[in-house]
């Protein structure tokens, strides 16, 4: 297989993989329910595995794109295209881990003292329930907002390696999967930039299987 092929493929499959990771916890959630209704319960470490699992299956489509990356970049004798890859899949994948870790040990700490004094069978009085309702509101905003921060990031570096490989290959659609990248990582505060990031990811399956048998004339790098 040429570099090209090889690209393609690796590329191609990391594409495919990391659109299909979010549905991985759904598709785990209907198999345990069935065992549920089957068996009467489920082990909670299996019910943590269905949550933790997706974010792996998303680290081996983010491992091969990398390397099908790494192929075009040492192909073309373009180290900067792997350097910007690499650190936006780094920012991708460390960033909302340890911003999530973060924030759910957070989120222990407080509930933990906001019940510590009260009895388990006691209800909240209603002012009781809207300040901790506003408080677990403004969490969530929070949360979403340093997640965005480091999709931003990592979305400049993306796009950056992106635009360089569809001017090397000739093809427009890397181009596009930046783009859409960087838009989908600011609107991420409102809850549609994931939609935009899953719409990039399908152009980025197009855009690797895209790629040509015979390779393209390379532009010099620029200085």
């Amino acid at each position: 297989m040429t570099w090209l092929q090889k690209a393609r493929l690796y590329g191609g499959v990391g594409s495919i993989i990391l659109l299909i990771a979010p549905f991985v916890s759904g598709f785990l959630d209907a198999i345990f329910n069935t065992l549920t209704n089957i068996i009467g319960k489920v082990e909670f470490s299996v019910l943590i595995l269905s949550s933790i699992l997706p974010e792996f299956v998303s680290i081996v489509g983010y491992i091969l794109i990398l390397k099908g990356v790494k192929l075009i970049s040492e192909a073309t004798n373009e180290r900067a295209i792997f350097n910007n890859v690499l650190y936006a899949i780094m920012l991708f994948i460390i960033g909302p881990i340890a911003v999530s870790i973060g924030g759910l040990v957070f989120l222990y700490d407080y509930l933990k003292e906001f019940l510590q004094d009260r009895n388990i069978d006691s209800r909240l009085s209603p002012e009781e329930a809207i300040s901790l309702l506003c408080s677990l509101l403004l969490w969530f905003f929070i949360l979403i907002v340093l997640i965005a921060i480091f999709y931003i990031a990592g979305a400049i570096f993306l796009r950056k390696g992106f635009y360089r490989i569809a001017e090397l290959v000739k093809i427009e659609h890397f181009r596009t999967v930046g783009l859409l990248y960087f838009i989908g990582s600011i609107l991420m505060v409102i809850l549609i930039g994931g939609i935009i990031i899953f719409i990039a990811n399908i152009f980025m399956i197009i855009a690797f299987f895209s790629i040509r048998e015979r390779p393209p004339h390379i532009p010099p790098t620029p200085v």
